[in-house]
């Protein structure tokens, strides 16, 4: 376990890719047309 910890000290950043991972990636329309997620 302490070396697991050991590595996980030196991680700087996480990126993750939230198009749909996050989220269930609906995309939603307005009355006026517009797109949002």
């Amino acid at each position: 376990m302490n070396n697991v910890l050991s590595l996980f000290s030196s991680i700087k950043a996480f990126v993750f890719d939230v198009d749909g991972v996050m989220t269930d990636g609906q995309v939603h329309v307005l009355e006026t047309g517009e797109h949002y997620r």
